[in-house]
């Protein structure tokens, strides 16, 4: 299942738990321009659907290295992950997603 929900004015925890609960079974979801989006939000949603393979978070402005250490976390079958359009996210937060082992696109 493909999740395509870019470029949404409003995001929240109670907003990303009920996609979680009603896509579980998610395997991509495209969070493209929405820069209000945060670590909580995304940590909400790997918590629930860890079988996502394909993660988008482009001009996820406010997601720190903490949020891509919790995706690295949880999402151990992620093939491709985007964040670019982020300049709080280092070296080090990139540093966590490298580890996915089934990692092919960054």
């Amino acid at each position: 299942t493909h999740l395509n929900i870019s470029g949404l004015r409003s995001m929240n925890n109670d907003i990303m738990s009920s996609i979680a609960k009603i896509f579980p079974n998610l395997k991509a979801v495209l969070l493209d321009d929405i820069p209000i989006l945060e670590d909580d939000q995304v940590s909400v949603l790997s918590l629930a659907c860890t079988n996502l393979e394909i993660l988008s978070l482009l001009n996820a402005l406010r997601l720190t290295n903490a949020g891509l250490k919790f995706i690295a976390w949880n999402l151990k079958k992620l093939t491709k992950f985007s964040i670019e359009g982020n300049s709080v996210i280092s070296a080090e937060g990139i540093s966590h997603i490298l580890k996915l082992r089934h990692l092919r696109n960054l």
